[in-house]
């Protein structure tokens, strides 16, 4: 029989991978759903070729990092955005509190101790004339899940008014991580550790392919083989998994055919707020597909999926709650549409910015602010 991309069993199939701790391979999925393993298996092959990413979202705070948005504007050349390595997402919109002008997010893992120097290179930026640069410092993000075979018609169509259970995430979003002790290993483990390389032996012959002569340095003991370094890997991997809330924040999917849909409405909103950050994002999760969550001290920002009348609850509940500056971006479908062709995984260079006998990341502020120069003419 074939399987509709909107089979209200395999959308729960999905949204239960969210609410584990690690990656399930397809027999530990169907014996947590109770369905046979050839029908988790056929699942996760149908779902590969719908475009659907599932993997695990690290906790950059974890390995010395801290995250960074910068919401540019009046950009004169768009190679700026590509200066500084360390970006993990770039999103384009129109920002509605400008008159719908154009800007873009880029999203940062920046090292721990070179925030100063990052804040300086886009003041830079804009003392050139090649953007207008806001930035913002936040707690890793962390993403709400509607329960997505309740929410979603079997046409793909968002119903709203149903009940969820956000506290997962709720107690992801709370949780208040600091660096941790690591193997250098971890790095290329954790960074390669997705749904289509989630063996020990793919994930090293990605790294190692990555790595080229440096990778010796991620082993304690030099000249080892394959398949020892395979094993380390792999062990390396299990004790991850193990340590999941040191090290992730949580398991992560996204799933192009209900999210890539022109019926749908993806925004990001900007704004200050001091009260319940927890209680104001399951308020808002509710009435969307999925809730992505940035907190800080006072500022905060929600990107969000949903439908209009979700939209217009959404804005409408941040002003009811006493948020200010409130400030909404449309997410350009046209501009931001590679995202159908293209994975969403985490694709952080880290064989360029790890330095593995330091175990610390570059940040080579000169170079970049070189680059910027060379941009301005």
């Amino acid at each position: 029989m074939a399987i509709s991309i909107f089979d209200r069993h395999l959308l729960k199939f999905i949204y239960v991978l969210t609410q584990q701790k690690r990656l399930l391979n397809s027999s530990q999925a169907s014996r947590l759903l109770g369905i046979s393993d050839r029908t988790a298996r056929r699942w996760l092959a149908f779902l590969k070729k719908q475009c659907f990413d599932y993997y695990l979202y690290p906790d950059c705070r974890s390995l010395g990092l801290k995250y960074f948005e910068v919401l540019l504007s009046d950009v004169k050349n768009e190679e700026i955005c590509k200066i500084i390595p360390h970006s993990i997402y770039v999103m384009k919109g129109h920002d509605l509190s400008e008159y719908s002008r154009p800007c873009t997010i880029l999203s940062f893992w920046i090292p721990q101790g070179s925030e100063k120097q990052f804040r300086q290179f886009w003041q830079e930026a804009k003392k050139e004339g090649l953007a207008n640069a806001k930035i913002f410092e936040f707690d890793p993000p962390i993403e709400y899940y509607a329960q997505f075979h309740e929410i979603l018609t079997k046409h793909g169509t968002i119903r709203l008014g149903k009940e969820h259970d956000f506290s997962l995430f709720s107690e992801a979003l709370a949780r208040n991580n600091s660096t941790q002790s690591f193997n250098p290993l971890s790095v290329p483990v954790i960074f390669e550790m997705f749904r289509e390389n989630w063996s020990a032996r793919l994930v090293w012959l990605n790294a190692k392919k990555k790595l080229g002569g440096a990778a010796e340095q991620y082993f304690s003991k030099p000249f080892l083989s394959d398949a020892a370094k395979i094993f380390l890997v792999r062990e390396e991997m299990n004790a991850l998994q193990d340590s999941f809330d040191k090290y992730f924040s949580q398991v992560r999917i996204s799933y192009a055919p209900m999210i890539y849909r022109r019926d749908r409405i993806a925004a990001v909103v900007y704004f200050d707020f001091e009260g319940d950050i927890v209680t104001l994002a399951e308020s808002a999760a509710g009435k969307a597909l999925l809730l992505n969550v940035r907190k800080s001290g006072r500022q905060q920002s929600f990107y969000f999926v949903t439908c209009a009348r979700g939209f217009g609850e959404i804005i409408s509940g941040l002003a009811s709650a006493g948020c200010s500056k409130i400030r909404t971006i449309i997410r350009d479908i046209e501009a931001t549409d590679y995202y159908n062709k293209k994975r969403k995984f985490v694709k952080f260079p880290y064989w360029e910015l790890f330095e593995p006998k330091t175990r610390t990341w570059k940040f080579e502020y000169e170079k970049y602010l070189a680059e910027l120069k060379r941009l301005s003419g």
